[in-house]
């Protein structure tokens, strides 16, 4: 369903907007990369999170960057206690106190989610 190069896809458009490297998604950035979720899959995108980590739900399957065939079993992807579902006003309040990677980048997001949607239309 999703495309496997869509982490490297993110991480190089993180790169070309804010001249920051990411080796490793989700270790900072995994808010981030769940709103990029959400924004290509549209309605029906839950979102959850531990203290540590963030993703989503989709039609039953939760998923992540490592995750992105998804896994009826959250604990596949977050050893914490889970949280959620919440909304997206939710994960930017709660991950702008606690990210690691600062405010929700919406230009990276959107920006990358246009173009892949455009993309796999074509």
């Amino acid at each position: 369903m999703l495309d496997k190069n869509l982490p490297q896809l993110f991480m190089d458009a993180w790169y070309e907007v804010t001249g920051e490297r990411i080796k490793t998604i989700n270790k900072g950035h995994c808010y981030q990369f769940a709103l990029l979720l959400g924004a290509i899959l549209g309605e029906g995108t839950t979102y959850h999170y531990s203290s540590r980590h963030c993703w989503i739900a989709y039609q039953g399957l939760y998923y992540d960057s490592d995750c992105l065939d998804g896994t009826a079993n959250h604990w596949e992807i977050c050893s914490g206690a889970p949280n959620g579902p919440i909304d997206v006003r939710s994960v930017i309040k709660y991950w702008a106190k606690h990210g690691m990677s600062g405010k929700v980048r919406w230009d990276v997001i959107n920006r990358l989610a246009v173009k892949y949607l455009i993309d796999r239309a074509a």
